[in-house]
């Protein structure tokens, strides 16, 4: 039943007692003569019907169920009108399932039929169910990973397109499968944005990438570090605390040397909210980053707002760039828009030296993908920063444009 605990709440435990018995008899005179009623306990009901013809009549059943629970029930010289959520669960005509299981199969589709607004009927998906399962096992072993330090960071270098120099670095996670081998994010992270798991991995990443800051650092390397964001990670009540106090376990690492990327998505349900918790953010020294700008409903309403201090300009924009005018002309119009609100670009997913320059001719400010350099182990960073080069391809531009 919808809204039954309202009734022992405001009329007593009694006339509680006197509506569920009501609505027994209603529930067994709307049954067909061969099924069976009974009251499992609390408000919830269990409805056995024997040899339904098919999905129509159950729906039909189902339908008649709801109109004999929602008429009028009074209490005294007051009257209380209730819903009810209905789960259908169908034993199988292949290999049968034990009674308990069909009866957590209704009860699992009750929960999905109130998710979806209470007073409804919804009917078990066996396929849903099985995808539900199997995230749930993934989640499992996720956290079991994390706990096991699975878990690796690569990082990819970012380069300023003036001079050619590492300007920094983007950490990218990794799972080091003891059976698959190294997995790339795509191969599982589906399912983690929406789950508890965000948070500790979340931060599981900003201390992993700290700690490797700290160590190019004490190296003589000074290196920016990028760490996205999962948007419940920073939705999280706590996330500005929490992020002072891993910040505070390494304090000889100036916190401006940090950069939190977003994506437009991870704010769009309270923009002034996620404004505010920013904004505190960068009161504690951090920068933030806006991923994949363009490929969003709102882009520029939400970069307004937001404190960001990089745009970084999605790879699919950058791809075609060679060849194709309307990706030219958009690359074009967000670098000359960032520039107007004080904010850098960088170009993501230049592939190719040659995507460099005419980038470089629109005043983007910086660059990475795998024309540059593919994610790579912590352990390889500082040999690879120590012998990139500006390439003569950009170099020649460079040296022509100052001659113009």
């Amino acid at each position: 039943l919808d809204g039954f605990k309202p009734v022992n709440d405001r009329w007593g435990h009694q006339a509680g007692d006197a509506v569920l018995v009501e609505l027994a008899h209603r529930l067994a005179a709307a049954a067909r003569a061969g099924d069976t009623v009974a009251r499992l306990g609390g408000d919830e009901f269990v409805v056995l019907l024997c040899g339904v013809a098919g999905d129509a009549e159950i729906a039909t059943i189902a339908r008649r169920l709801l109109d004999a629970i929602g008429g009028p029930c009074a209490i005294g010289n007051d009257t209380v009108t209730l819903g009810a959520s209905i789960g259908v669960a169908v034993h199988p005509r292949g290999p049968g399932i034990d009674p308990d299981a069909l009866i957590r199969q209704a009860d699992q589709a009750m929960y999905e039929a109130k998710r979806r607004g209470r007073n409804r009927f919804h009917v078990f998906d066996r396929e849903r169910d099985r995808q539900v399962s199997e995230g749930q096992a993934h989640l499992t072993r996720i956290a079991a990973a994390l706990e096991a330090r699975e878990f690796r960071l690569h990082f990819q270098p970012r380069v300023d397109l003036a001079n050619g120099r590492v300007d920094g670095l983007e950490a990218l996670i990794r799972w080091q499968h003891p059976e698959r081998g190294l997995l790339p994010p795509a191969a599982f992270l589906s399912g983690i944005e929406d789950s508890e798991l965000a948070v500790p991995l979340g931060e599981w990443v900003l201390r992993e990438a700290l700690r490797h800051r700290l160590a190019w650092r004490d190296a003589g390397l000074d290196l920016t570090v990028a760490v996205n964001l999962f948007g419940r990670h920073l939705q999280h009540p706590d996330f500005v605390a929490r992020l002072s106090a891993i910040l505070g376990e390494f304090p000889s690492l100036p916190p401006k040397g940090l950069e939190l990327e977003i994506v437009e998505t991870t704010v769009m349900l309270d923009l002034a909210a996620a404004a505010r918790r920013m904004l505190d953010c960068t009161r504690l020294g951090v920068r933030f980053a806006l991923d994949d700008f363009g490929t969003g409903y709102a882009s520029l309403t939400y970069f307004r707002r937001l404190p960001v201090s990089l745009l970084k300009i999605d790879r699919s924009f950058v791809a075609d760039i060679l060849d194709d005018p309307g990706d030219q002309a958009l690359v074009q119009s967000v670098v000359a828009m960032a520039r107007t609100f004080g904010c850098a670009t960088v170009a993501e997913g230049v592939e190719t030296l040659a995507h460099g320059l005419p980038l470089m001719r629109y005043g983007c400010d910086f660059a990475q993908g795998y024309g540059i350099a593919e994610p790579m182990p912590a352990e390889a960073v500082a040999a690879w920063v120590a012998g990139w080069r500006m390439p003569e391809v950009w170099r020649a531009q460079t040296a022509g444009a100052a001659a113009d």
